[in-house]
């Protein structure tokens, strides 16, 4: 029995040594799979990075797109933006004459207005040469500016105070990192100091739509970051058809060019239609339809007939008897925001 209990004792602890040496270490099998895993923990972590950053900028711009909204709508009426009289179309640029209207029955009762002074003043430099539709097509819209005394320069200075954020300043980094930032200034011919200077991504226009009331109108903020004023500025009219009960809408002829076509998910566009008269003595003429939408989606063109593109908008419900025959598209918008208003004649 002893001789047996000493063998049985040497057996465990030969077993048990066995085990202690087989749990030394890991083997660099194991080492490689846990630096794999790792290392696809990590590339994924470094691939959320510049993700993170767009979006970052995407809410920065959002966040002033929607300040400098606000402040707009407030500049329409403090600024004297809706008064009629200071008003100049695009139809005329050699003499600027002021836009017709009559103080009793508004000349721009009946037609939407663009009240874009940039354009405009890029226009008069002739850099800008914008295919917005004028007077006489079927949706016309009267691209117009303000101040009818001023000179051209003046103009531009205008256009570029009020039309334009001033508030993205800018800033002379130093290459250390214990200096401060140094804020740099606009300065004049006599190098004095006038103003903070800022890089003017930022403008504003604003459309103004008779409503079907015709005693206010639906005034639209479209804030643009970082406009183009080249050529067209990446304006364009193409035709549109409306799919009955679904917010698609078909993109198509007529246009300057297929690629015209060419829009993404999250632009904006305005669906455009002259006034239809329906059949009947005593019918209602359906008012023009001026609406503003942003693009939910936009599947790529189908190569079999490239000169048509399906996009899905979000915006307001179009009247049954809207007669849209036009979309205009421009590059650069960001947010459009909008506010029933009255004109003053004052």
């Amino acid at each position: 029995m002893k001789c047996c209990g000493a063998q049985l004792v040497r057996f465990r602890l030969r077993s048990a040594g066995r085990s202690v040496a087989a749990r030394r270490g890991i083997s660099l099998l194991e080492v490689l799979i846990s630096m794999f895993v790792l290392l696809v923990g990590l590339v994924g972590v470094a691939a959320l990075i510049p993700a993170g950053r767009k979006e970052m900028l995407e809410g920065g711009k959002s966040d002033r797109a929607a300040a400098l909204a606000t402040g707009a709508l407030h500049d329409l009426k403090v600024r004297g933006v809706l008064n009629p009289t200071s008003w100049y179309d695009q139809t005329t640029p050699a003499n600027n004459n002021p836009i017709q209207y009559n103080s009793g029955s508004p000349y721009f009762l009946n037609l939407p207005c663009l009240i874009d002074p940039l354009g405009m003043a890029a226009m008069a430099a002739g850099t800008f040469s914008p295919p917005l539709p004028a007077p006489p097509l079927p949706a016309p819209i009267y691209r117009i500016t303000l101040g009818p005394t001023l000179s051209a320069p003046a103009r531009q200075a205008m256009a570029d105070a009020v039309f334009r954020a001033q508030d993205d300043l800018v800033f002379d980094l130093p290459t250390g990192d214990v200096q401060p930032a140094f804020q740099k200034f606009f300065t004049d011919a006599n190098n004095n100091i006038a103003k903070r200077l800022s890089e003017g991504n930022y403008s504003w226009m604003v459309t103004l739509v008779p409503t079907v009331t015709r005693d206010t109108y639906t005034a639209s903020v479209a804030v643009f970051y970082q406009r183009n004023f080249i050529g067209t500025g990446g304006e364009r009219v193409v035709g549109a058809t409306v799919v009955p009960g679904s917010p698609d809408v078909t993109l198509g002829p007529p246009f300057n060019s297929p690629a015209d076509l060419n829009v993404k998910t999250g632009e904006w566009l305005m669906l455009a239609g002259p006034p239809l008269t329906p059949p009947g003595a005593n019918a209602i003429p359906a008012p023009a339809i001026y609406s503003w939408y942003q693009i939910l989606s936009a599947p790529a063109a189908d190569p079999t007939n490239p000169n048509m593109r399906q996009v899905t908008l979000a915006g307001a419900d179009l009247p049954p008897s809207a007669n849209v025959t036009q979309a205009w598209l421009f590059d650069g918008i960001i947010a459009v925001y909008q506010r029933t208003v009255q004109l003053q004649f004052q």
